[in-house]
């Protein structure tokens, strides 16, 4: 067997041996960088977390932002993963603070009679134990916010251009649906490209006059 061979397989061995942090402070340590793997995952919904929820959740955004065709649902997606890595960061926050509630406190914050004064120490600790883990949650934030921001201007912008173009189709429709009816002519929409029916035309044609009537 080769030296570099020999080497894979002790290190296969120890891999085999190993039962990760056994101190109470290793397992801390690989508790927190799971949490700050999580913000930057490529995986959108991680193991420990809710799948079923998570698809309630896309579900109801989704059809919020109303997205249309494969351009506008992608952009939906992406602000739903998005939010879904916001809500992440902000829960795991949360965690990190409350678990400081759990762990010792010095004497003079256990003797405090303040309620309100003691919960700001224990978090105050909580926050100058867990510093550099906090503070890159709040700045993966302010990243996904940026990206929230933009990826719906984008959609935004799609949709009003979307909204723009079928109502510029639906003018001529209505245009050319009464051109025909006032020289006697046959109306077939297909003909001249259009998707709209003769119904939905007619429609548009009722709805424009109801808003003239209103004025």
């Amino acid at each position: 067997m080769s030296t570099s061979s020999q080497q894979i397989a002790a290190n296969q061995q120890n891999a085999q041996s190993s039962t990760g942090p056994r101190t109470e402070d290793g397992k801390k340590i690989v508790a927190l960088n799971a949490l700050r793997h999580g913000l930057t995952s490529q995986l959108v919904v991680l193991p420990n977390e809710d799948h079923e929820r998570y698809g309630k959740f896309k579900s109801e955004l989704s059809r919020d932002l109303k997205a249309e065709g494969p351009a506008e649902i992608m952009l939906a997606e992406t602000i739903c993963d998005t939010q879904w890595r916001i809500a992440r960061g902000r829960a795991t926050e949360s965690a990190i603070l409350a678990r400081g509630h759990m762990e010792p406190q010095p004497d003079y914050i256990v003797d405090l009679e303040i309620r309100d004064v003691q919960t700001a120490m224990v978090e105050a600790g909580a926050w100058e134990n867990h510093e550099k883990v906090l503070r890159n949650i709040h700045i993966q934030e302010a990243r996904l916010h940026r990206i929230l921001f933009k990826t719906m201007q984008e959609l935004r912008e799609l949709q009003s251009r979307r909204k723009q173009e079928a109502q510029e189709q639906i003018d001529d429709a209505v245009a050319a649906l009464t051109y025909h009816k006032q020289n006697n002519l046959t109306f077939t929409p297909a003909e001249y490209g259009f998707v709209f029916t003769t119904s939905e035309i007619k429609q548009a044609v009722i709805r424009r006059q109801w808003r003239k009537s209103m004025k």
